[in-house]
């Protein structure tokens, strides 16, 4: 940051290295101060906004140094005289212009935000001055801190009478706005049960079809990056040096980048090519750049009747209708692999979809290579896998993500396509090129976009360019208008998929990256839990009654169901969710309704890679897995260890190996991060601890163990 000064303004200059130029900050108002003054003011603002943000710079110039100008403009300070000249008359100006701030008509912000905005922006600033000397010392700032509202429950348009239970219904038009967070939008926080099963699946349905949809957008700019490619591969280097001592004409009267020319297309992409590659203007793709160039004739780039495009756009993976929204630039960008604003939207959209424990704001602003030219971007193994590293300045660390197969696909095309671009800013001393995003920000202007705007999903404007809505028309028959669909949303999207899948709060804040405390105040509201619980007591409830009543003609009477055709889902669902073996309940569902449903029975799969095992610790529970352990390794045979019960899939080895990795848990100090996710070692190793002394008892008793064919298990 940098303050430029003369006789008649002031001016701050900021420079904030996602920006294609500085951004410039009227401060005038500060002229009242005597110059020695005022430059020994800047001087010190410059000190306190060293290692400091770009945001944080704006942020100290609008909250502090102007409103601090026009206060001195004020009657009260002119009164009394534009600076203080001793310790009294600062105090003075320090109750008063804390009193302005606040009161002031110069401003339509609320009484609780003024206050905030002085105590974390304007008093720091103004203490900092007081440790630079420039204001003396022991002058005391108010700190206008507010009292929390400790009884407080909403406007009181929102009050209700004792027992009333809050209005949730989507109609209605007071509904808190922060509720609606995800692209299901307000309906998804109706808290009335029988309403889940349909808010789940407007969920599923959305982000599948915006998956869908973000997808095929991608999958075409690739194929016509790759076809980009061979077309450039057409025109040799041999075959470039001699046009250019043809001095790039195509005859005598048409350039080399011609619609007349038969391969003008050809050309027209080695020019742009070669602009990218052999300059360091970082414009060398806008129409000042170009125009001056003989291999372009007049009108290249402004419309399809003077740009070679036509063949460009019979060879394009979009469809005619797609195709056809497009200009000439944008056409010719998507093969030269050159990325547009919308391309940067969808490819953030997709990236946030597969990792949705990377904050949006820090992938937007993402950087491949650091200052100290580290990269972020890590393979590891024999599979090549990748690992990106985000900043999140919030949280004061950097967030870790294994990409998954389609985010490494991804992200190597970001990065082949942008390498041209990367290394041009490189030779024009642009620090813009550490970032991933690269691309056409505004007109042939090449660089990083400062704001990578989400409103180019769903938003159907000409003045945006080509959206993704444009493109795809019927994302509207699903909901998906504008308004409904950010990042943040689509983030949140699919945490609440994964807690509707796994109904823990563990699963979803490992999947959003966050605390579990975060995820339930945040994210899944309290009510929304509750209901969800309530749907898993009912589910269980009804089970019970229909295996009771199975045989009985009054069954329909004493469930949960409104008609026959919602219990016959129902018992099919059953059959379906509850594998046979899985359970007591499980083999009476499959016995009483199996042959309605035409469902074979299953087995536990013992080699399926995703199953979960649910162990309940309890000291008597993991004395009995050891000394089954110890007992089973001494008398059982190695072929009768690995004999399966026939009803159940199970074989005495998987209680073994259960018990010794548990054993071997409990006896370590060194377990990984990912293992204590999934065990609570600690309470682990206190039950270890207790149970070892009851094993050899165990033991001696499991010995003594007899079978008889009429009485089963006795001692």
């Amino acid at each position: 940051m940098r303050f430029e000064l003369d006789a008649k303004s002031v001016k701050a200059i900021i420079d904030d290295p996602r920006q294609n130029t500085p951004v410039c900050l009227d401060i005038s108002v500060l002229n009242i101060i005597p110059n020695d003054r005022l430059v020994s003011l800047l001087d010190a603002c410059v000190r306190y906004g060293l290692g400091k943000k770009p945001v944080t710079h704006r942020n100290m110039v609008v909250g502090a140094l102007r409103p601090f100008g026009r206060y001195l403009h004020s009657d009260v300070a002119k009164r009394s005289g534009a600076l203080p000249a001793d310790f009294e008359e600062w105090q003075f100006l320090a109750l008063q212009f804390g009193l302005w701030f606040i009161s002031h008509s110069g401003s339509n912000a609320k009484f609780d935000m003024r206050c905030t905005w002085w105590r974390k922006c304007t008093r720091p600033w103004l203490v900092f001055l007081q440790e630079e000397g420039w204001i003396p010392l022991g002058v005391v700032w108010p700190d206008l801190s507010l009292s929390a509202e400790l009884v407080a429950f909403g406007p009181a348009a929102r009050t209700r009478v004792v027992g009333e239970l809050p209005n949730r219904d989507m109609e209605d038009d007071n509904f808190d706005d922060f509720l609606d967070r995800t692209i299901a939008g307000p309906i998804f926080w109706r808290t009335d049960t029988e309403y889940l099963d349909e808010i789940e699946a407007k969920v599923r349905e959305r982000d599948k079809v915006l998956g869908e949809v973000l997808l095929d957008y991608w999958v075409k700019l690739v194929r016509d990056y790759r076809t980009g490619k061979k077309l450039l591969a057409q025109v040799s280097e041999e075959r470039w040096e001699s046009k250019r001592e043809e001095n790039w004409r195509y005859d005598k009267n048409t350039c080399l980048t011609s619609h007349r020319h038969i391969d003008g297309h050809l050309w027209a992409l080695r020019f742009l090519r070669q602009q990218l590659t052999c300059t360091d203007d970082i414009d060398c793709l806008g129409l000042k750049a170009l125009k001056g160039h003989p291999a372009v004739g007049w009108g290249f780039l402004k419309s399809e009747s003077t740009t070679p495009i036509k063949p460009l756009k019979e060879m394009t993976a979009l469809s005619n209708e797609q195709s056809a929204l497009y200009r000439p630039r944008n056409i010719l960008n998507r093969f030269l692999g050159v990325f547009n604003n919308t391309d940067f939207s969808v490819a953030l959209a997709l990236l946030i979809r597969e990792h949705p424990n990377l904050n949006p704001s820090s992938l937007a602003g993402a950087k491949v290579i650091n200052g100290r030219n580290q990269s972020h971007l890590i393979v590891y193994g024999e599979s090549q896998s990748l690992i990106f590293s985000v900043d999140k300045p919030r949280a004061k660390s950097r967030k870790y993500a294994v990409l998954s197969r389609r985010a490494s696909q991804i992200f190597e095309h970001i990065l082949r396509a942008t390498a041209p671009i990367r290394a041009l800013l490189r030779r024009a001393n642009n620090p813009r090129w550490r970032f991933l995003f690269l691309g056409d920000v505004y007109q042939g202007s090449l660089g990083h976009p400062g704001v990578i705007r989400a409103d180019l999903l769903t938003n159907s404007s000409r003045r945006l360019g080509v959206t993704l809505v444009d493109l795809y028309p019927y994302l509207v028959d699903f909901g998906l208008v504008m308004g409904t669909v950010d990042f943040v949303k689509i983030r949140n999207t699919k945490g609440i998929i994964e807690w509707f899948d796994t109904g823990s709060l563990r699963a979803t804040a490992k999947r959003l990256g966050n605390s579990q405390r975060t995820v339930a105040q945040y994210y899944i509201p309290e009510s929304l839990i509750v209901a969800w619980n309530e749907r898993i007591i009912r589910r269980f409830q009804n089970t019970i009654l229909v295996l009771a009543a199975h045989e009985e003609e009054w069954i329909l009477d004493v469930v949960d169901m409104p008609n026959l055709q919602e219990l016959t889902r129902f018992l099919a669902q059953l059959v379906s969710d509850l594998p046979f073996g899985s359970s007591p309940i499980a083999d009476r569902v499959h016995e009483f309704f199996n042959c309605n449903f035409q469902a074979e029975p299953v087995s536990i799969d013992k080699n399926h890679a995703n199953a979960l095992l649910h162990v309940k610790l309890s000291v008597s529970s993991l004395a009995l897995l050891l000394a089954y352990r110890q007992w089973a390794q001494t008398n059982l045979p190695p072929d009768d260890q690995q004999q399966s019960d026939t009803s159940t899939g199970l074989a005495p080895k998987y209680f073994i190996d259960l018990a010794g990795m548990l054993q071997a848990v409990a006896q370590s100090q060194d377990i990984g991060e990912e293992l204590r996710e999934y065990l609570d070692v600690a309470r682990l190793q206190r039950c270890y601890q207790q149970a070892v002394a009851l094993v050899p008892n165990l033991v001696k008793r499991i010995k003594r163990l007899t079978i008889h064919s009429e009485k089963g298990f006795s001692s």
